[in-house]
C-alpha cells in the first residue's frame, strides 16, 4: 500500500517538521514525505530536500493555514496523510492507513464541547457548498487520512473551499471561519460527504501534550492514564521549541521527545546542536536546563488554572498574538 505524508512548513515550524519526519521513520511509518515550503530559509529547505520532496507555494492563498489541501495541486494519489508539522508520531499508523484503504476518511475528534458543536450557517453560502449543511460533530484536521481512489474529488473541493474562506476571519475569536482550513473541511464533511464515509478515531489517539507519559524514549511510546497514544500535537503558538514556548503545559514532555528525535543516532535528519535553544541540546546542559524550565512551567500553569475562564482565554489569545 503506497502511503504519502504531506505537511506545510516555514522557518518557525522547521524544527517541528524535522521532528515529525524523524518520528515517522522511528515508528516504522515509511513512504514519501512531502513538504510545502511556505517560508523556509534556504539552508532549511536544503536540509529537508535530502530526505523529502520539498515543493513551493503554488499560489497566494491569503493566509498560510489555507494551504493545507495543497496535495491537490501536486497531483497526490493513493493513501495520503495530511499532517501538521507540530505533531510527533509515537506509534505505527498502519491501522489507520488500512482504514483509509477500505474507503474511510480518518480524522480525530475535537476536544471539548465548544469545539465539537462548532457550526455556522454562513458556511453553506460563503463556501458555495453543493449540498445542504447538516449539524454534525466538528473534528480536527491536523491529521487527515484517506485514499484518493475512494475520494477522488475531496482534495480538489477542500482546496476550492479554502480559497473562499475570508482571511480576515482566521484566528478572530467567535468568527465563523476563525479555524480556516479546519472549518472548510468540516463544512464539506457536514454537507457533500456522507457521514458514513467518516472514521472518527477514538479519543486518546491524538493528545495535546498535557499529562502525557513517556513510556519508552527510544521507541517514542507514550500514554495518557495508561492508554497508548498515537501522536502528540501542540497546536497554537508559541510552539515548545520557540522563545517562551517552554512555558506551555506539557512542553517538557514534547521537548524531551523532540531532543531525542533531532539528535538521536537513528535520526533520519540530524541537526547541529547550535541550531536549537539550550534546553533542546543534547548533553548535560540541555538535560539540566529542561527540568528546571519544567518546574517554572508547572508554577505558571498552576497559577493560570486559578484565574477565571474568561481571563485565561484572554491570556491564551495574548500568548498567540505575541508569538
Amino acid at each position: 500500500m503506497a502511503v504519502t505524508y504531506y505537511t506545510v512548513s516555514n522557518h518557525a515550524y522547521f524544527l517541528g517538521t524535522v521532528a515529525l519526519l524523524n518520528s515517522l521513520r522511528v515508528t516504522g511509518n515509511d513512504g514519501p514525505f512531502v513538504v510545502l515550503d511556505a517560508g523556509l530559509r534556504p539552508e532549511e529547505r536544503a536540509a529537508l530536500e535530502a530526505h523529502a520532496n520539498v515543493v513551493s507555494v503554488p499560489e497566494d492563498r491569503g493566509h498560510p493555514v489555507l494551504l493545507k489541501p495543497y496535495p491537490y495541486v501536486v497531483d497526490a494519489s493513493g493513501v495520503i496523510v495530511v499532517i501538521d508539522s507540530d505533531i510527533i508520531v509515537t506509534s505505527s499508523l498502519a491501522a489507520i492507513t488500512s482504514l483509509a484503504q477500505e474507503g474511510k476518511i480518518c480524522v480525530c475528534p475535537a476536544w471539548g464541547e465548544a469545539a465539537r458543536t462548532r457550526w455556522f450557517p454562513e458556511w453553506e453560502h460563503t463556501l458555495q457548498l453543493r449540498a445542504p449543511l447538516r449539524r454534525e460533530d466538528w473534528v480536527h484536521d491536523g491529521f487527515v487520512v484517506f485514499d484518493t481512489a475512494h475520494w477522488p474529488d475531496l482534495l480538489e473541493r477542500w482546496w476550492e473551499v479554502c480559497g473562499l474562506v475570508p482571511s480576515s476571519d482566521i484566528f478572530r475569536s467567535a468568527a465563523p471561519f476563525n479555524a480556516g482550513d479546519a472549518d472548510a473541511l468540516n463544512a464539506l464533511l457536514m454537507s457533500e460527504i456522507p457521514r458514513e464515509g467518516l472514521a472518527i478515531l477514538p479519543p486518546g489517539e491524538e493528545v495535546f501534550a498535557g499529562d502525557v507519559r513517556i513510556d519508552d524514549i527510544d521507541t517514542l511510546a507514550c500514554s495518557v492514564d495508561g492508554r497508548p497514544t498515537r501522536f502528540i500535537h501542540v497546536p497554537d503558538r508559541p510552539k515548545p521549541w520557540e522563545h517562551w514556548g517552554w512555558l506551555r503545559h506539557g512542553a517538557a514532555v514534547y521537548l524531551r521527545l523532540m531532543r531525542r528525535l533531532l539528535f538521536g543516532n537513528d535520526a533520519t535528519l540530524r541537526l547541529d546542536a547550535d541550531r536549537v535553544s539550550v534546553w533542546l541540546r543534547p548533553g548535560l546542559g540541555g538535560k539540566l536546563a529542561l527540568p528546571a524550565l519544567g518546574g517554572v512551567t508547572h508554577a505558571f500553569v498552576s497559577l493560570a488554572h486559578r484565574v477565571p475562564d474568561p481571563v485565561r482565554e484572554r491570556l491564551r489569545r495574548l500568548r498567540r498574538e505575541v508569538a
